[in-house]
């Protein structure tokens, strides 16, 4: 997304998005690569070990000097055999989610006696145990209720939002690259007046870190890479249709513009364009 030069909010948004160039670049240094390999060696093709394609990590010298080919070509690929082996493991099933009412202290009458209210009176103390112990079985009552309306609840969403599914993609990443990714946040079911809270994979591509920061518990920010259709992100943030101008073409838009006879003219002029690139910093 961009903004003209003269809104005022254009210095903050190039500060951000350099921001966000650099701890690419570093991203790319540390982790990319490595993920990179991870996955061409999960989903092929393989011959990228022995045809060169890329230099700086195949298996012989990127000038091929005089160094003969393998008569059979083959790959052993561990990292699919430890997704197969380990994903299941890691989660086979949906959580049970239990939520304990708080415990409240047990007083006794002769612990009351020392409060100043008491005085000593043993007869005061009596009374102020009694006014206290009608409280906490009170508090008790109402916490118990919390606790398992809340257990209701956060048993049900696993199923009705398919937190199986959403892990499994995670934890597979998380084999494969090194890292996988579950963000929480609120959804609305299609149709629903409703909305409710969930865990939904996202890929660790889309996700960035501050780049100087030596830990994930010393970061001072995050962004998230977030690529939707245009009238969903004015929806969204509550913006009037036209406001935003997409970035790129969907396959049905694509589909769609190379069926029509008069559809290249309007690609041209940058009008097919029905998705929007955008970041959202934490």
């Amino acid at each position: 997304m961009y903004l003209d030069h003269d809104h005022p909010l254009s210095p903050v948004v190039s500060a951000w998005r350099e921001k966000i160039r650099q701890a690419l670049d570093v991203k790319r240094r540390r982790f990319g690569k490595d993920a990179e390999d991870g996955m061409a060696f999960f989903a092929g093709p393989y011959n990228w070990l022995y045809d060169g394609s890329k230099p700086a990590r195949h298996f012989f010298p990127p000038d091929g000097a005089d160094m003969p080919q393998p008569a059979f070509k083959m790959t052993l690929n561990k990292t699919a055999e430890l997704v197969q082996l380990f994903g299941p493991a890691l989660y086979h099933r949906n959580p049970i989610r239990q939520v304990n009412p708080r415990k409240f202290p047990q007083l006794t009458p002769d612990a009351l006696a020392a409060v100043p209210a008491a005085g000593g009176n043993p007869a005061v103390a009596q009374l102020l145990w009694q006014q206290a112990d009608v409280v906490t079985e009170r508090g008790r009552a109402v916490d118990e209720g919390r606790a398992s309306v809340l257990s209701y609840y956060l048993n049900y969403t696993p199923d009705a939002l398919d937190l199986k599914t959403e892990s499994r993609w995670a934890i597979d990443e998380a084999l494969i690259k090194g890292l996988g990714c579950l963000w929480t946040e609120p959804y609305r079911p299609a149709g629903a007046p409703y909305r409710l809270i969930g865990s939904f994979f996202d890929s660790v591509d889309n996700l960035i870190i501050d780049p100087d920061a030596s830990s994930l518990r010393d970061a001072t920010w995050i962004a998230r890479r977030c690529c939707h259709p245009v009238w969903q992100v004015e929806r969204d943030y509550g913006l009037p249709t036209g406001t935003l101008r997409g970035s790129l073409e969907s396959l049905n838009q694509t589909a769609a513009i190379d069926a029509d006879p008069t559809g290249d003219y309007f690609r041209k002029q940058g009008k097919t364009n029905d998705l929007v690139v955008y970041w959202k910093i934490y």
